[in-house]
């Protein structure tokens, strides 16, 4: 780098410069290219750099090819995601567990799509508190700006446009999502996070003992137990403004009380 750096003081200018290899359309930004890697070294530290012979598409394969094994960069950028706006990992591991449960009670037999769904609707689950860290107020939000925007590794803008709409749909009215298109699948997924998030409003675990939730023609069926429920009216009054939220986009979400046998 330092005879480089030489050889193009001396020619003064880069249409003088004469290297191997060096191609016409290059030519005008080798010098910043230049300054910008030895700043780089210089201030990292770095003593050696070797050529890859890999570009964008080798990238998009190896991350594809990744995800079908244990490991996936998009776990890491959870993680990270979690520390950097200081979500309640408890809340964030309850949440997630009830609305997978939730899900998978809801779509039966896996499928393909499911899986994709399924593995964004867990992601989701991790990270829809992520704007409480802006403000506690309107905090779905919040949310939901900085999935779409922010730099995630390891996540197309598609699947940051899909995490940001489920995160945006997990609490409030749900009318602001009549001009998307939403696969049946889909309001399974977003009713499972509502559902997950209203039964943890405490922040503690006291969940029914069992939660029975099932697709009808026009809606839903959730069953819960009579005696829990009458313990938990908060939760009864906050399940009774959920149908109404239903009901405003045509769905039916009817909650039905048993009493333990």
């Amino acid at each position: 780098m330092a005879a480089l750096r030489e050889k193009m003081l001396a020619a003064g200018h880069v249409d003088k410069l004469q290297l191997n290899g060096l191609r016409d359309d290059r030519r005008a930004v080798v010098a910043g290219g230049f300054a910008i890697m030895q700043a780089a070294f210089d201030m990292l530290g770095i003593e050696r750099m070797n050529i890859t012979y890999g570009a964008l598409r080798d990238g998009v394969l190896y991350d594809l090819m990744q995800r079908q094994t244990q490991y996936d960069v998009r776990d890491r950028t959870v993680d990270f995601f979690q520390r950097r706006y200081h979500v309640d990992g408890l809340q964030a591991n309850r949440v997630t567990a009830l609305a997978m449960q939730l899900f998978e009670t809801l779509r039966g037999e896996a499928v393909p799509e499911d899986a994709v769904l399924a593995r964004h609707l867990n992601m989701a689950a991790n990270l829809h508190e992520v704007g409480r860290s802006i403000a506690h107020a309107s905090y779905h939000k919040h949310s939901a700006y900085i999935l779409q925007h922010a730099d995630m590794p390891g996540f197309s803008r598609r699947e940051q446009i899909w995490l940001a709409r489920l995160v945006l749909a997990h609490a409030g009215s749900l009318t602001k999502l009549a001009a998307e298109t939403i696969l049946p699948a889909e309001w399974d997924a977003i009713l499972a996070l509502r559902l997950a998030v209203l039964f943890y409003r405490s922040r503690l675990d006291e969940t029914p003992p069992e939660i029975d939730l099932i697709r009808q023609t026009e809606g839903y069926t959730l069953t819960l137990d009579a005696a829990w429920l009458a313990s938990h009216p908060l939760t009864a009054f906050a399940l009774n403004e959920e149908t109404i939220a239903w009901q405003n986009i045509g769905v039916t979400l009817q909650v039905q009380a048993i009493a333990a046998e």
